[in-house]
């Protein structure tokens, strides 16, 4: 947005060195502070640069039409374990508009793995890939991590019945309910003693 245009008229010959004094800021741009004043209009935080208020002291022999001097706000990008991930959370700076490189899995989780990251806790959904770029950072924000559950190949047998080589998901066996499933990604050994205080559930995938 702009506020309304300031003009300075100063009466030279062009024979000496004027003395003006530059205003202070006068517009606002979403992402950006006017830190200064510049001779380019497509300036974004680079070039020649007047500060604001500063006394203008070039020899003026023609109109000088002069531009905000636009800097990035830099904003906050945090990486967060959230309630359930151990670890240190990690935070950097970036300039409006800029992205940033995500760090790898930096918690940890009893019984799951870190796939990514997300803009909300719990979320199944990766928006940022482990070592990823992040979107462009339009402000501050936090990212969690993406959690997938571990499940454990094993051999189970309850009262006799061999269920032969299978799958537990690691919540299932610490709710004392184990969950027997065809799909592993983990290798463990668990031994369950005969007739197990467990509710056993079979699934087919």
């Amino acid at each position: 947005s702009m506020t309304q245009l300031k003009e300075i008229v100063v009466k030279t010959d062009g024979s000496d060195t004027q003395q003006v004094v530059l205003p202070g800021a006068m517009f606002t741009r979403e992402g950006y502070v006017q830190t200064g004043w510049s001779v380019s209009k497509t300036n974004n935080g680079t070039g020649v640069k007047y500060e604001l208020n500063s006394v203008y002291d070039k020899a003026i022999t023609a109109n000088v039409n002069l531009y905000p001097y636009w800097t990035p706000i830099v904003y906050t990008v945090k990486f967060d374990g959230g309630v359930d991930g151990v670890g240190t959370a990690q935070e950097v700076e970036v300039a409006y508009n800029d992205t940033t490189d995500a760090p790898g899995a930096i918690f940890t989780r009893l019984g799951y793995t870190q796939i990514g990251w997300a803009t909300t806790e719990n979320s199944d959904t990766v928006e940022v890939e482990l070592n990823g770029e992040t979107p462009e950072v339009l402000g501050d924000i936090t990212y969690y991590p993406v959690w997938l559950k571990n499940y454990y190949e094993t051999t189970i047998s309850v009262d006799s019945m061999d269920f032969g080589r299978t799958c537990v998901d690691y919540d299932s066996i610490a709710s004392q309910e184990v969950t027997i499933t065809n799909k592993s990604n983990v290798a463990i050994d668990i031994q369950l003693p005969s007739n197990p205080h467990f509710n056993v559930v079979v699934k087919s995938g």
